[in-house]
């Protein structure tokens, strides 16, 4: 079974993300509840920054890391992520993320180091 599905929203044109790059994004963050995106983080929110971490290192949910590797800078998709590869059976009380929830993120990679 596959970690994610992708669907680009907008193309990038510069580098693209590699094992161990720190990766600065902007991202949404929904969960599927009955059929509908349910937002449970938004790095545009007021008091809100982009976020960093180090890319396929294992410092992010799995669907996450493999779903941006690849992007470039400048590109925006949308990662569609099933429950396994993302919080699983233990979901993510903090943020309300259901057990086993589908989750869809719109990732935009703002940089690369």
């Amino acid at each position: 079974m596959a970690t994610f599905t992708k669907a680009i929203l907008s193309a990038g044109n510069g580098a693209a993300v590699q094992k161990s790059n720190t990766v600065t994004v902007h991202a949404l963050g929904q969960q599927l509840i009955d059929g509908k995106k349910v937002k449970f983080w938004d790095t545009h929110d007021a008091g809100q920054k982009p976020f960093t971490y180090q890319a396929g290192l294992g410092k992010v949910i799995r669907g996450w890391d493999d779903g941006v590797l690849g992007m470039q800078v400048g590109e925006k998709a949308e990662i569609t992520i099933p429950g396994e590869f993302g919080y699983g059976a233990r979901g993510f009380p903090a943020w309300k993320i259901l057990p086993n929830s589908t989750l869809v993120f719109e990732i935009e990679v703002l940089s690369i180091n």
